[in-house]
C-alpha cells in the first residue's frame, strides 16, 4: 500500500506518493511546518490493557490517503 500527500487540498500542486505512511507525514510536515498528532485509544484485550493506533490527524483532514498500488 503506497500513501499520497496532498498538501494543498484543493488541487494537486506538491502532491507526492510514498512508500511508508512515516515518510508521507514528514514530507507534509516539512513542507506546511505543521505536526500533527496521531489518535490512540486504550482498550482491554483478553484482560490487558492494549494501545491501538488510530488514524493520523493528516489522514482524517484529507492531506493523507491510502493509494493502492
Amino acid at each position: 500500500m503506497m500513501w499520497k500527500a496532498k498538501p494543498n487540498l484543493l488541487n494537486e500542486n506538491d502532491s507526492r506518493t510514498f512508500e511508508t505512511e512515516q515518510e508521507a507525514i514528514s514530507y507534509l510536515e516539512k513542507l506546511t511546518g505543521q505536526m500533527l498528532e496521531r489518535d490512540y485509544r486504550r482498550v482491554r484485550k483478553a484482560g490487558k490493557m492494549v494501545t491501538i493506533k488510530g488514524k493520523s490527524d493528516w489522514e482524517l483532514i484529507g492531506k493523507l490517503q491510502r493509494v493502492v498500488a
